[in-house]
């Protein structure tokens, strides 16, 4: 054997102990998981789901974790639910317990568990259901609930409601359960057409959304979807033009682009004035040039028309705005919540500014008042 051959190989033999010591033992991501980093507790999630059947004895650490996974950034990241979901049947009696269990939180996580276990968990159909039925109250139980439901692939029960033969449950949340439930709720697709037509907003939302999750088998509502994507309504127009791209057909694709290049301009708007977020001093330098093309209108043209006054205003406006958003920034701790006011502001600012500019340069050809 060549010599360089030799010294490959040799390498790679050697190598191997090393890389077996770099595998964090199972006790060692178990700890991990009470992390606080998130990064941390992520990576022994994965890291625990790479262990497979190995990871058996892990599943009480990890089902008293799936209380704490459910507020870890403000919202479940479900990175617990789904390894126990990959360990299948033998984390189920554990999960069932939690399921029981007369925290809202931890029942909740194991709600979660129930649906990345997908029809190992069949036997808590019955259940899952009376939650709609009797919605708790949290308002975060029944959607949990209606996605388990979904995952777990109790489509009849669910068809059965929507066709109106058990009328106790919650028609949205039987929606949004179906949705989950992927193509195997092609047979209520029709009926979903139908509420799509619905008067009712919330129901055409839902019934949009639940047609796009479902797929290829819902290409017949493509018409209706359309219909719905150049809708004045934002929310409604959002799952419509949604479900028409994550359906995966060309027919919706192509029904869905006038949607995709209205939000493309929608995104690129809102990525121009977010500069203003990271550059308040942008927004005074703004409201300055426009203070300064008033002053010089006023220098050019004496008396002042009645349609420059509008650029004085608007300029007053980028000024106190360059001030509230330093001001914010100061004051705030940690990452910036979803922000009503920018949602104000920024479309304000995109239709004020220019119309006031229009106005500007029309008084210069606006007529004088006689001086005389």
């Amino acid at each position: 054997m060549r010599p360089h051959i030799v010294l490959i190989v040799s390498m790679m033999i050697l190598s191997q102990p090393l890389l077996a010591a770099e595998v964090p033992s199972l006790e060692k991501l178990e700890l991990d998981l009470a992390s606080n980093d998130l990064g941390t507790y992520q990576r022994a999630a994965q890291g625990i789901a790479a262990l497979g059947p190995a990871a058996i004895p892990a599943i009480p650490v990890l089902v008293q974790t799936l209380k704490q996974d459910q507020h870890r950034i403000g919202f479940a990241t479900h990175d617990v639910a789904r390894v126990l979901g990959k360990l299948g049947a033998p984390a189920l009696p554990a999960v069932l317990e939690a399921f029981h269990s007369p925290d809202v939180e931890m029942r909740l996580g194991a709600i979660d568990a129930l649906g990345e276990l997908g029809p190992v968990a069949r036997p808590t159909v019955p259940e899952l259901l009376e939650l709609l039925r009797h919605p708790n109250s949290d308002h975060r139980v029944a959607p949990a609930a209606a996605e388990a439901l979904g995952k777990i692939g109790a489509v009849q029960p669910l068809l059965d409601a929507l066709n109106g033969k058990d009328p106790a449950l919650n028609q949205t949340y039987v929606i949004q359960g179906l949705g989950a439930s992927g193509a195997k709720a092609a047979p209520a697709v029709p009926r979903l057409i139908d509420l799509l037509r619905s008067s009712d907003t919330v129901t055409q939302m839902s019934a949009a959304q639940a047609l796009g999750k479902i797929g290829p088998p819902a290409r017949a509502a493509v018409p209706d979807l359309a219909r719905l994507a150049g809708s004045d309504l934002n929310f409604v127009r959002h799952a419509a033009g949604q479900a028409l791209l994550t359906m995966g057909v060309p027919e919706a694709a192509q029904a869905a682009e006038p949607y995709r290049l209205h939000e493309e301009r929608v995104k690129a708007f809102f990525q121009f004035m977010g500069h203003f977020i990271d550059h308040p001093t942008w927004a005074a330098w703004i409201g300055a040039l426009l203070a300064l093309l008033f002053g010089l209108g006023l220098t050019l043209r004496k008396p002042p028309s009645p349609l420059q006054w509008p650029l004085a205003a608007t300029s007053l406006v980028w000024l106190i705005y360059s001030v509230w958003e330093t001001m914010w920034q100061q004051a705030r701790v940690g990452g910036a919540p979803i922000r009503i006011d920018l949602l104000l502001i920024y479309p304000f600012l995109a239709v004020v500014t220019p119309g006031s500019l229009l106005f500007w340069l029309a008084g210069f050809i606006w007529p004088r008042r006689d001086q005389s």
